[in-house]
């Protein structure tokens, strides 16, 4: 008898392992374009930052708070309720015209 609750344990916990590692790998491929954006969001992001600590050491004021002021607005669209393509876009804009205002 405890033979085979143990045969019967086994062959649960083989299937529950089996589909929730087959879900686990379906979700994270359905997901894969997300994490991409993501990352390319934090990646621009990062250069955004960069941008406005080279501003932050001239002397000029309107410099700074141009920067400071594109700095928290792409905070704020990185942290906002937006899919991801749409946050790397916005900021990919803002990248773009920190760039021209260079």
């Amino acid at each position: 008898m405890v033979f085979l609750y143990i045969v019967t344990s086994g062959v649960v916990l083989y299937l529950a392992l089996r589909y929730a590692i087959r879900d686990a790998i379906i979700e994270c491929e359905a997901s894969k374009d997300k994490l991409i954006y993501l990352q390319k969001s934090e990646d621009i992001f990062e250069d955004i930052r960069l941008i406005y600590s080279n501003f932050s050491k001239k002397e000029d004021k309107a410099f700074i708070k141009e920067a400071k002021k594109i700095y928290e607005e792409s905070f704020d669209i990185l942290n906002s309720d937006m899919n991801s393509e749409e946050k790397y876009n916005a900021l990919r804009c803002k990248k773009t015209a920190n760039a021209i205002d260079k």
